[in-house]
């Protein structure tokens, strides 16, 4: 990689070179770049990793209460996965369109 910028930064400055050859060599320098720099991907948020809590029935509850209090706590799961996938699904657009990661997430 060195050598590859002090190789082209020698032929840019000899004056022996193109503009199409300058583009080659931004272009070139620029995924070298990227392929160094890698990803920077957020930490998987502790949410999203939570076990769903259980629903124990209680003494002398109905049955109905008991089942009302699955469908809240599945509820509320649904809508944390739904928030997970949305939060890492803007984070891969992110990564593929260029843009920055941590921008993607905002």
């Amino acid at each position: 990689m060195i050598l590859t910028a002090a190789v082209g930064a020698s032929t840019i400055l000899s004056g022996c070179t193109t503009s199409a050859d300058v583009k080659r060599l931004d272009r070139a320098a620029e995924a070298i770049g990227r392929q160094v720099a890698g990803a920077n991907i957020p930490d998987f948020p502790s949410y999203c990793s939570d076990p769903m809590p259980t629903v124990e029935p209680k003494l002398d509850e109905p049955v109905w209460g008991t089942q009302r209090r699955w469908e809240i706590t599945r509820d509320n799961e649904n809508k944390r996965v739904d928030w997970c996938a949305d939060f890492y699904g803007r984070v891969q657009k992110g990564a593929r369109s260029g843009q920055g990661i941590n921008d993607a997430t905002r």
